[in-house]
């Protein structure tokens, strides 16, 4: 999944494989949360993710992450208390669930396409070579709104995108209080340095100049 060589059409039976097996070490269940994210399963992703790291996220005594799921076992080789490896989950909540990546080398472009899954909210910053990149995300009113705050460095440009949910369409957006979309149609006045980027449907997103920038969408 992750090397795109498997067909959608075989994503249904994947997904029911990753709920039945769990024989991963935690570097390689890096893998295994990143194609369930690419096979559209955020919730179970998360759910997965808390299961499997619980026991190293609630030991009182360490603040790392093991190399294997239990220390002093022979269980996945046994191994050290503290291993990088094992951090896998932390870049995948910033690609997939903040949903920032670089497009460019150093940010000077990037992107904000992020996925809530079941939380309720978020927040993400990312020091680049650009400058810091701040992203915090809000589902209000009972999730008929959801606001989207993205800081654009100086030296960066950011393709920026609402949350999709399939059965519940955005009914309009704004950008810091201006609307920018309604029913399907963009505005024809955005604010200055915007412009609707090409996406992929349904996505509506916008490329935003350095500033501070609140995208706002109402079901």
């Amino acid at each position: 999944v992750v090397a795109g060589l498997v067909p959608p059409s075989r994503f249904s039976e994947l997904r029911q494989h990753f709920r039945a097996e769990f024989n991963a070490s935690p570097y390689m269940e890096k893998y295994v949360l990143e194609a369930l994210f690419l096979m559209g399963d955020a919730d179970y992703a998360v759910a997965r993710m808390k299961e499997r790291y619980a026991k190293m996220v609630a030991d009182p005594y360490l603040t790392t992450l093991w190399e294997g799921w239990a220390l002093n076992t022979a269980e996945f080789g046994g191994g050290t208390s503290n291993h990088a490896w094992s951090g896998g989950p932390l870049t995948l909540m910033y690609q997939y669930l903040a949903g920032i990546r670089p497009t460019s080398p150093g940010y000077k472009t990037f992107q904000v396409l992020p996925n809530l899954g079941p939380l309720q909210r978020m927040r993400a910053v990312v020091p680049s070579a650009a400058g810091e990149i701040a992203v915090a995300l809000e589902r209000l009113q009972d999730d008929s709104q959801i606001v989207l705050d993205v800081v654009v460095p100086k030296a960066g440009t950011a393709r920026v995108a609402l949350p999709v949910r399939e059965g519940r369409p955005f009914l309009s957006m704004t950008l810091n209080g201006t609307s920018v979309w309604s029913r399907g149609v963009v505005s024809r006045s955005l604010p200055t340095g915007v412009s609707q980027s090409p996406g992929n449907d349904p996505h509506v997103t916008f490329s935003l100049p350095p500033g501070k920038w609140r995208l706002l969408g109402t079901r």
